[in-house]
């Protein structure tokens, strides 16, 4: 019986052992989105690991959604499409990351690039390195641009140096002013003609954008207003989203998304102001740099 005994516990321990021995199922790896996408007018392309870049040229990229292992890396390259747009920066969640037009980075949690690409004034003058050498509009006009504009008595140019976002205003004589409305937009030359022009105006004062950019805290006294109410302080609608009940707006030089206490009833007869004008605000998110070349705004 102890014989009998023995026997079968080998066994069982040799079972056992088998059991142990049975290959585990492999766990699948944990993925992560990468999203890449541009601003301005550009394209971009993506790979990963050591997968050939490559531009579509028959389908070009302004937008790219990535499902890959965490760890991955993954090599982005901006290119730039129109003579007009000049490819600036890559940013990361939002913040500044990158200048050069192609890098590559490691995945491993949730992430958006974005590639932006801003106006090019054609411009072929030099163009100063520190904010504090501008002094006429020529040391700035070949930087990247957010737009520039004019009135009878103002010229406003929006531009992007190291990172930073300024606003240049110079005033403007009626003679100059005059010359600039004379010029003919179907003119090929009508950009030359418009630097030559404006280059020689002295800067009178530059505003720091990125400074003036108000504090969630401040944003959060419209919460309880209505849309009404912003249109009537000078905030401007640009679109609406029914569903989300959400509106942008610009105020000032800046971009804001407004989501309001309910869905947007949609109105092909009303203006998007009227849309929202009862509606009460819920948050104000800052988006970006909106208007920053309006000569009317101060």
């Amino acid at each position: 019986m102890k014989k009998f005994l023995s026997v079968l516990f080998v066994m069982l321990l040799v079972l056992a052992g088998c059991a142990n021995n049975k290959p585990q199922p492999e766990q699948e790896a944990e993925t992560v989105t990468i999203q890449i996408n541009t601003d301005g007018i550009g394209i971009i392309a993506a790979a990963q690991g050591d997968e050939e870049l490559k531009f579509d040229e028959q389908y070009p990229a302004q937008s790219i959604v990535m499902n890959v292992e965490k760890g991955t890396s993954v090599t982005m390259e901006a290119k730039e499409q129109e003579e007009d747009y000049v490819f600036v920066k890559w940013t990361k969640n939002g913040e500044d990351y990158a200048t050069d037009k192609q890098i590559t980075v490691v995945v491993d949690t949730d992430v958006e690039y974005r590639a932006v690409f801003m106006m090019s004034s054609g411009y072929e003058g030099a163009t100063v390195e520190n904010i504090e050498d501008a002094m006429v509009i020529g040391d700035i006009l070949g930087l990247p641009t957010y737009g520039y504009g004019s009135s009878e008595d103002k010229l406003v140019y929006a531009f992007e140096l190291k990172g930073v976002v300024y606003r240049a205003v110079a005033k403007l004589e009626k003679a100059t002013a005059d010359a600039i409305f004379a010029l003919d937009f179907s003119d090929p030359e009508y950009e030359k003609k418009y630097n030559e022009l404006v280059a020689p105006l002295v800067i009178d004062h530059i505003d720091n954008l990125n400074e003036l950019i108000p504090p969630q805290e401040e944003l959060d006294k419209n919460i309880g207003k209505t849309g009404g109410d912003l249109v009537n302080e000078g905030w401007r609608c640009s679109y609406v989203n029914f569903e989300d009940g959400e509106a942008g707006m610009d105020h000032g030089f800046y971009s804001y998304v407004v989501k309001f206490d309910g869905k947007i009833t949609r109105n092909d007869d009303a203006e998007m102001e009227d849309l929202i004008k009862d509606m009460k605000v819920v948050s104000v998110t800052y988006e970006g740099i909106g208007d920053a070349a309006n000569p009317e705004i101060d």
